[in-house]
C-alpha cells in the first residue's frame, strides 16, 4: 500500500475504498494488467522500474485521475463509476443497443432519472436487474468491462506517455483528472487539451487491439497489424463494442459540461462532442495505418448505425437528459471539429520533444506523422 498516495488522497478529502472483495474492480484490475503487462515491464521511472497502482476512492463520481509521485504512479478511479456503468451498459442492451438485445413485453425499457449531476451518480448505486437472455447479460458485461478498460487506458497513457510529469512542472501536483475539482489543481489551455487528445487516441487504439487481436508485427519499431477472426465477434461488432465504451464516457461528461462547442477558448478537455467524434476518426485512421488497409466505408457504416442505436437507447435510459446531442444534430460541428484537430497537431509538435524526455516508455506519435515502414507507400501517416 502506497502511504504517499493514501497522503495525498486524505490531502484532497478522499478516503481509499478497500476492493479486495470487490470481483467488479478486481476483474478489471486482472485485465488491465494484463492487457499491459509489456508496457509496464518496458516502462521505466527515475532510473528503476516502473510501477503503477490502481486504487479506488470512495466516492460517487464517475471521475479519474492519474498522478506521478516520486517513488511510484498511480491511477485513482472513483467508486461510482463501477455501478454506473454497469447499470448503463444493461440498460443500453435492453433498449435495443444491439438488434439481439431489443425491448419485448417481458423486458421494459429501464429507465434513469437524471435531472442534475448530483442525481446522475446518486442513483447509480442502486443495481439494475440481469438482463433475462445470459447472452444479452454477457454482451453487457463485456460493454462495461471494455468501458472501465478505457478509462484505465487513457489515465495510463497520462502516465506513460509523460503526461503528468509534463504537467508536475507547471502545477502543484503532477495530477491530470478527468473531471475538474476544486480540490484538484488544474492546467488548462491548449497544451493541457492536447494531451487529452493524445490519451484518448492512445485508449482508442488500445481497446481496438483487444476486440480485434490482431496479429501483430514490429517493422522500424512500429507494429503493423493483421486481422483475422476475433474472439470478439465480426469486425464489425468488434468496433461497434469500442465506439459504444467511448461514446458512453463522451456522453456522461456531455452531461456536465454546458459550454459551447463552437468556442475557441483552450480548455482542460476537448469539448465531449469532439471527444466522440474522436472514436470514429481515430478508429478510421488506426486501421488504415496499422494494417495498410482502408475500412472507411466499414467504419462509417458502424458509425452511423451505432450513433441511431446508441441515441435512442439512451434516451429510453436517461429521459431527463434526453437532449440529441450536438454531433448528432448539427452537420456543422464537424468544420468546428477539424479545425480544434488542427491546433491539436501544431501543439503536438511544438510538445513533442519535452514530452518525449518525460515519457516512461515506448514511442510516442510523432511530431510531424509519417508513413508506416511497413507500407510506405500508403496515403496515410500516423
Amino acid at each position: 500500500m502506497s502511504e504517499a498516495f493514501f497522503e495525498l488522497a486524505r490531502e484532497l478529502g478522499f478516503e481509499v475504498w478497500p476492493h479486495d472483495d470487490d470481483d467488479d474492480v478486481i476483474t478489471a484490475l486482472h485485465r488491465f494488467y494484463g492487457a499491459n503487462q509489456a508496457r509496464l515491464q518496458d516502462g521505466s521511472k527515475n532510473g528503476g522500474d516502473m510501477v503503477v497502482d490502481v486504487f479506488v476512492l470512495d466516492h460517487p463520481d464517475l471521475n479519474a485521475f492519474a498522478v506521478s509521485l516520486p517513488d511510484e504512479d498511480v491511477i485513482a478511479l472513483f467508486k461510482g463509476m463501477f455501478p454506473l456503468l454497469k447499470n448503463t451498459m444493461r440498460g443500453l442492451v435492453n433498449n435495443g443497443l444491439f438488434a439481439s438485445g431489443g425491448i419485448s413485453d417481458d423486458n421494459p425499457p429501464f429507465q434513469f432519472a437524471i435531472p442534475a449531476r448530483s442525481a446522475v451518480y446518486g442513483h447509480s448505486y442502486n443495481e439494475l436487474p440481469k438482463l433475462a437472455k445470459p447472452k444479452h447479460e454477457e454482451l453487457a458485461s463485456d460493454l462495461y468491462g471494455l468501458t472501465v478498460q478505457y478509462i484505465l487506458s487513457h489515465e495510463l497513457a497520462h502516465i506513460y506517455n509523460g503526461h503528468c510529469d509534463w504537467a508536475g512542472q507547471r502545477q502543484r501536483l503532477a495530477l491530470i483528472s478527468e473531471m475538474s475539482s476544486e480540490k484538484i489543481g488544474v492546467h488548462s489551455g491548449l497544451e493541457r487539451e492536447t494531451l487529452e487528445w493524445d490519451a484518448d487516441c492512445w485508449a482508442i487504439q488500445h481497446l481496438l487491439q483487444i476486440v480485434l487481436h490482431p496479429d501483430v508485427q514490429i517493422v522500424d519499431g512500429i507494429s503493423a497489424w493483421s486481422l483475422k477472426e476475433s474472439p470478439w465477434g465480426p469486425i464489425d461488432h468488434a468496433l461497434k463494442m469500442v465506439l459504444v465504451a467511448v461514446l458512453t464516457c463522451a456522453r456522461f461528461w456531455s452531461l456536465n459540461d454546458s459550454s459551447d462547442y463552437t468556442d475557441p477558448t483552450p480548455r482542460e478537455h476537448p469539448h465531449p462532442y469532439f471527444r466522440a467524434l474522436t472514436a470514429f476518426g481515430q478508429i478510421d485512421h488506426v486501421l488504415y495505418f496499422r494494417t495498410g488497409q482502408k475500412h472507411t466505408q466499414m467504419v462509417a457504416r458502424v458509425w452511423n448505425e451505432t450513433m441511431d442505436a446508441f441515441a435512442s437507447s439512451w434516451m429510453e435510459l436517461f429521459p431527463e437528459a434526453a437532449k440529441e446531442p450536438a454531433f448528432l444534430a448539427d452537420p456543422a460541428i464537424h468544420d468546428v471539429y477539424t479545425s480544434r484537430l488542427k491546433d491539436y497537431a501544431r501543439t503536438w509538435a511544438a510538445m513533442h520533444d519535452e514530452l518525449d524526455r518525460v515519457k516512461r516508455g515506448g514511442r510516442l506519435a510523432p511530431a510531424i506523422p509519417k508513413p508506416h515502414p511497413a507500407y510506405p507507400a500508403r496515403d496515410v501517416s500516423g
